[in-house]
């Protein structure tokens, strides 16, 4: 609607004189009327402020073309700067060869390669996988064409490429070539070196761990936001995040226990318990250094195309863990603190019923809980059964202990040998057989020895009384002796009488009496 429209309608509302009554559509019809003009008007303060821009961008254009006729001139025999410049630049222009030998030198500087690193952390957790991102460029910011081969070094840490990309790893874990995509990007994966062969799996249910929530100091935050904001491992949230490691440990997850088993197993030393210092946190700060270049022929020399390097750090958080859940130290409850001395009190003990037992209450653990089971089963039979133990058992309890560290050497040796790890409890199972037959041995021996003892005795007694028979024997020999010097002379007196001489005859007779009664006093004794 126009102006002029507009108003011819109101023409039709006028003129009125004094009294005369204003109808309704009268009314209605000057309300619509005048909202229309303020819609006329509304346009036309639009129009007026794009024609305030216009001015404006018209000055600026003004003021260029001031500054184009500065340099070019005005076409009315003004000379601009740029003729002077250009007349300056032709004087000055390089000569061709002299022009071909610097771009000679600077063609090769302009193949080389810009390489930028990129990871979505720079601090990580054991069990944490980093993924760093390589984007190779020419130094003008195109991409590179041929898609070089990057070489990537780690100083600590096992480095891999990731799935899609052409690849060629080093030994050990330490390098990896990887060729870059069409748009010059190449990306690894980073573990830690200590926990570098874990599953896909496992790393899988770690992210998940961490990634959990958990209440800390009237916060909510995950897993891995509490051990990178603790202080130190002895920080009060550290203690709820390792009782919840503990549980889960326990309760069987696998992803936690190959992990932190697969720690334990690294850091074991046979000539000393397992201990790892909690004071503050041992991060493992790693240098990743990449070399770029055309191909992967190693008969192509080196051209030195492009370096890069950046660093990452790991967090050992399961080092002060296993300490805390001290897999060395006996448990404080357990069904072994009543059941043990009852297998050792029983009259029917024998070494197979304490070794399925044990095999009972170990079997399925992980590395840490076998061992933790093991020393509170052992160190409750260390204890003995009191006096009603089994003699057949007392053997056991002054082996138990080297059986136990003989056992646990042998599941580190083992760990990760599926043929070895089948052996079980063989080392319990050997030490137990070998202190029954020890026990039966030393109860025959006993029994020999007293059987020696009591012929002994006898022995003693038969030398007593044979030097008694002795004694008497030597004293009937001199008696005989003395009784046959006797009756010889009795004989010689006899045998001396003079019967023709009755004094000779009386006092020879009274001689043999004396002799006789003599004699018969000997015998007598």
């Amino acid at each position: 609607m126009t102006i002029e429209q507009i108003s011819k309608t109101l023409d039709g509302l006028a003129p009125k004189e004094d009294g005369n009554l204003v109808r309704a559509n009268d009314w209605n019809t000057l309300v619509a009327q005048l909202q229309a003009i303020g819609v006329i008007v509304g346009k036309q303060q639009e129009e007026l402020q794009r024609v305030d821009t216009l001015e404006t961008q018209l000055a600026a254009l003004e003021d260029r073309a001031d500054a184009l006729e500065n340099l070019i001139g005005d076409g009315n025999g003004t000379t601009g700067t740029i003729l002077s410049r250009l007349q300056n630049v032709e004087d000055n222009k390089l000569d061709e060869e002299i022009f071909n030998q610097y771009k000679t030198t600077l063609d090769p500087l302009l193949m080389q390669y810009t390489i930028t690193l990129e990871t979505d952390d720079s601090s990580y957790l054991l069990g944490e996988v980093a993924t760093i991102t390589a984007r190779v460029r020419l130094l003008d910011g195109s991409t590179v064409s041929n898609r070089p081969w990057l070489d990537f070094l780690v100083s600590w840490g096992d480095i891999q490429a990731v799935s899609g990309f052409d690849t060629r790893p080093g030994a050990g874990g330490r390098s990896v070539s990887v060729r870059t995509d069409s748009n010059g990007i190449a990306r690894v994966r980073i573990k830690a070196e200590n926990l570098a062969y874990t599953s896909t799996s496992v790393d899988t249910e770690m992210q998940a761990f961490f990634a959990a929530d958990i209440l800390s100091q009237g916060q909510t935050r995950t897993m891995r936001e509490a051990i990178m904001g603790a202080a130190n491992p002895q920080d009060n949230s550290m203690r709820l995040i390792f009782a919840e490691t503990t549980h889960v440990y326990d309760n069987g997850s696998n992803g936690i226990r190959e992990l932190t088993d697969m720690y334990y197993h690294g850091h074991h030393s046979p000539s000393n318990n397992f201990w790892m210092p909690s004071g503050t946190w041992n991060d493992h700060r790693s240098t990743i250094a990449v070399f770029a270049k055309d191909d992967s022929n190693p008969e192509t020399p080196d051209s030195g195309k492009g370096v890069g390097s950046i660093q990452i750090n790991f967090r050992d958080w399961v080092g002060p863990w296993i300490g805390a859940y001290r897999p060395d130290e006996p448990l404080d409850k357990g069904p072994w603190i009543t059941d043990i001395p009852e297998i050792l009190e029983d009259p029917r003990y024998r070494p197979e019923i304490l070794i399925d037992y044990i095999d009972e209450n170990t079997k399925g653990l992980g590395l840490l809980g076998k061992h933790k089971v093991l020393e509170s089963i052992g160190a409750i039979v260390a204890q003995g059964g009191g006096p009603a133990i089994n003699p057949a058992a007392e053997p056991v309890v002054s082996v138990v202990a080297d059986a136990v560290k003989t056992q646990k050497n042998m599941d580190f040796v083992s760990y990760g040998d599926s043929g070895l790890t089948g052996r079980g409890l063989v080392a319990i199972a050997q030490t137990l057989n070998h202190a029954a037959t020890t026990g039966l041995v030393k109860t025959q021996v006993n029994s020999v020895e007293s059987q020696i003892s009591e012929i002994d005795t006898r022995a003693n007694d038969l030398e007593t009384n044979y030097s008694v028979l002795n004694t008497r024997v030597n004293e009937s020999t001199a008696q005989g002796e003395n009784l046959m010097l006797s009756l010889g002379s009795i004989e010689n007196k006899v045998g001396n009488i003079s019967i023709v001489d009755a004094d000779s005859v009386r006092s020879t007779v009274s001689a043999i009496r004396a002799d006789i009664a003599s004699l018969r006093s000997n015998i007598k004794l």
